[in-house]
């Protein structure tokens, strides 16, 4: 399937722009207005990504709702990277909603799918975005080189299109679930495709 692994590579770029993007347009000092750590070795940070954080050089496009607290305000996350729990009272949580566009984490980024309460968390699962459809308008400079010598990982866990290559699961009648064996139908085994 050619259209989803390309897909899932623009996914991949997009989320490592805006990582790059989060942290050259992070504000100095340990904990930044946004309420997320801009150290991107804080736990929180490594675990979840950076805060993005307002910045006079960026404009958002309208639909973005920059949810405060960074990592610390998720609870959880999908092994896909989809479906994110957060704390329902992260400043602007209120304000997601299908079609808006969630900025929570340099990897927590994407056009929401569905939100709901489950719990005592907020369930939302993002889509895909490019890149121009978060950030509308900014000046992005650094005054340092950026740092190749302490790279972060992130283990994305089985990504949705290679699932979509693998064969079907056997039933417990020990067929795929392609069709019927001959004897459920009646059918002979002479006369049919591949029988004589």
């Amino acid at each position: 399937m050619r259209t989803n692994r390309s897909a899932g590579a623009r996914w991949l770029v997009v989320v490592t722009a805006l990582a790059v993007l989060a942290s050259a347009a992070a504000c100095s000092g340990d904990r930044p207005p946004g309420g997320g750590p801009a150290d991107p070795y804080h736990a929180d940070a490594v675990r979840y990504g950076l805060a993005p954080q307002p910045h006079p050089d960026v404009t958002y496009q309208p639909d973005v709702v920059l949810v405060g607290g960074g990592g610390a305000a998720v609870r959880s996350v999908t092994d896909d990277g989809l479906t994110w729990r957060i704390d329902p009272d992260a400043e602007r949580a209120a304000d997601l909603a299908p079609g808006k566009v969630m900025f929570l984490t340099s990897r927590a980024v994407g056009r929401v799918v569905d939100v709901r309460r489950d719990g005592g968390d907020l369930a939302v699962t993002i889509g895909p975005v490019e890149l121009t459809e978060v950030i509308r308008d900014g000046t992005f400079r650094t005054a340092a080189p950026v740092p190749l010598d302490r790279p972060i990982a992130y283990s994305a866990g089985t990504p949705s299109w290679v699932a979509a290559d693998l064969p079907p699961e056997p039933t417990r009648s020990g067929g795929t679930g392609g069709g019927t064996s001959g004897t459920d139908t009646g059918a002979s085994s002479s006369g049919g495709p591949g029988g004589d």
